[in-house]
């Protein structure tokens, strides 16, 4: 589903932009997640398909892998930052984040795909917080 989505976007910007279409470029669909959500008109659905793209369903129930990424996000991916936050060792985060790897097929070096993840889990955990949230109050 997610690649008409990015299909439906690199033709909605050539028949917008009256130019060339960029025929013969590769683009990772990541790279036009943050275009495609600002195109919803739903907030919560935008934020939804954020989620569902960049972290997927298995990531997306693991707290302690979310929490590990949400740290990185918060650290600018710094590595010995996201150790502090966290309390672990070094490798400890590698090995976690290793295991990010093996779910969703993204590695830290695809910088594009790995910050929209980050977006994604630190998305996910607010979300998840503001459900918690939500229902307490009641």
């Amino acid at each position: 589903m997610d690649a008409f989505g990015a299909l439906r976007s690199v033709i909605r910007t050539c028949i917008s932009n009256d130019a060339e279409c960029p025929y013969g470029t590769l683009e990772c669909v990541d790279s036009s997640l943050l275009e495609r959500m600002l195109g919803m008109e739903r907030t919560d659905e935008a934020v939804r398909m954020v989620i569902t793209q960049a972290v997927g369903h298995e990531l997306m129930h693991n707290a302690m892998l979310i929490d590990t990424l949400c740290a990185c996000f918060d650290n600018l991916d710094n590595k010995t930052g996201a150790c502090e936050q966290l309390g672990i060792q070094r490798q400890t985060l590698y090995n976690r984040l290793d295991k990010v790897t093996q779910i969703v097929g993204i590695a830290p070096t695809d910088k594009i795909s790995w910050s929209m993840l980050l977006l994604g889990a630190k998305m996910a955990k607010s979300q998840h917080n503001h459900t918690i949230s939500s229902t307490s109050a009641l």
